[in-house]
């Protein structure tokens, strides 16, 4: 009987102090940590672990400033990695995404569906079935507290879309109301695009990154303004006959006021850039360019959005990505031996909806046209347009499966027109 009061007394005993054990190994580091930071300055608010971007941040500092894309990571996926005294938090975050598609013309571009690139009929290309991964991302989020300037943000995020197989999308640093590094330009229209399987989405849409300085700051409830530095290289064909180089000596100025109540959230942009290079005296020329835009998004219920963007800009067509690399900012006028600056019009209309069963779709038409000099070529462009049909379908929290029909026709000056369809799926899988 005493052996087995003892033997009984022995199991009690032990199975306590393993409870304990597994209590306090995981409370003791944070404790010890904890009580040394806050001695240090009882004003650090401490990171919430695996939480989203949102409660990282104060409200007076990142998130509120930040351009999120509809096909962007979600701000809770990724592995969160918190420092012991939970001031630093690492997010490490990616995304495998596969595309295919099949049109009835081989465009240039397959990762887009830009009407820039429709072949015209009187030279029609054979049909075409691709298949991509150059979408997968990789990229780090860090979040770390600071004494009096709130959040200091640092996010760098790559893809393998580039020229050369390798893209940096997205590497900046973000203290208060200070950016620098590269990131959305601020003529972006990123936030109001709905989400489609094709990069660029609709004509009309402004969604490329820059390196740049910008200051947000925070007006009232409702609006807020930012302004930015950045740097674009003009888009310009020099004839062989012109002794000219192409410098940057300004950079580009924009500025944006935000406005967002109620159903309707929309932004009105503005930019100034320049156009210089140099001839065979070194003499530097300027020529002075800009554009304007006006995007947003209205809530039509809790289930529908309208989304839409209209753009102009002179001399700086660049800044649409139905243009960006077609060298159309400006024309060569071989009759003055001058560049001419060229007018460029875009928008787009789309309607959205959420589904039942984690299912959305979207409906968007877009459109982008040139306004041409009379003495460019027959075979320039002119305008055109496309329209988008998507449908996603989001199985588990993290995987998503996009369908898409896409139409689209092109003008030239003389009149000739092209058209194109192409059928694409995309699947990805953010972690």
């Amino acid at each position: 009987m005493k052996k087995k009061s003892f033997k009984y007394f022995f199991i009690r005993l032990l199975c306590r102090l393993i409870f304990c054990g597994v209590i306090l190994i995981p409370v003791i580091p944070g404790y010890i940590f904890g009580q040394e930071t806050e001695k240090e300055d009882s004003t650090f608010v401490e990171i919430d672990y695996g939480k989203t971007e949102t409660t990282l941040t104060e409200s007076d500092t990142i998130t509120q400033y930040q351009d999120v894309y509809p096909l962007d990571i979600a701000g809770d996926r990724g592995l969160f990695i918190l420092s012991p005294d939970r001031m630093m938090q690492m997010r490490i975050l990616g995304s495998v995404r596969t595309l295919m598609n099949y049109g009835d013309q081989a465009m240039p571009q397959k990762l887009t569906f830009n009407p820039y690139e429709i072949p015209m009929f009187d030279r029609p290309e054979t049909p075409n079935f691709y298949a991509d991964l150059s979408l997968t991302r990789l990229g780090f989020e860090v979040t770390r507290r600071t004494r009096k300037m709130g959040d200091l943000f640092i996010r760098i995020e790559t893809d393998f879309s580039g020229n050369n197989g390798f893209r940096i999308r997205h590497a900046y640093g973000q203290l208060g109301r200070l950016l620098i590094g590269q990131t959305w330009t601020l003529f972006s229209n990123g936030n109001f695009v709905p989400a489609t399987v094709s990069r660029d989405g609709a004509a009309g849409s402004s969604v490329f990154f820059t390196p740049q300085i910008r200051y947000s700051r925070q007006i009232n409830n409702t609006m807020s303004w930012q302004v930015s530095i950045e740097y674009s290289k003009a888009e310009i064909v020099i004839p062989d006959s012109i002794n000219a180089e192409l410098v940057q000596v300004i950079p580009d100025v924009i500025a944006r006021l935000n406005y967002s109540k109620d159903r309707l959230s929309c932004r009105l942009t503005g930019l100034i850039t320049t156009v210089s290079g140099t001839d065979t005296s070194n003499i530097v020329s300027y020529a002075f360019g800009g554009g304007a835009s006006f995007a947003g998004i209205y809530n039509l219920s809790s289930r529908d959005d309208l989304h839409f963007s209209l753009t102009s800009t002179y001399s700086s067509s660049r800044f649409l990505d139905m243009f960006s690399g077609k060298n159309v900012d400006v024309a060569y006028n071989p009759s003055t031996q001058k560049f001419d600056g060229l007018i460029a019009w875009a928008g787009f209309l789309a309607w959205s909806r959420k589904w039942p069963k984690n299912i959305s779709s979207s409906i968007s038409g877009g459109f982008g046209a040139i306004t041409n000099r009379a003495f460019q070529w027959d075979i320039d462009y002119s305008h055109g347009y496309n329209a988008l049909f998507n449908l996603f379908w989001q199985p588990v929290d993290g995987a998503r499966l996009g369908l898409e029909y896409a139409s689209g026709e092109r003008w030239n000056i003389s009149g000739a027109r092209g058209r194109a369809t192409r059928l694409s799926i995309l699947m990805y899988y953010d972690f």
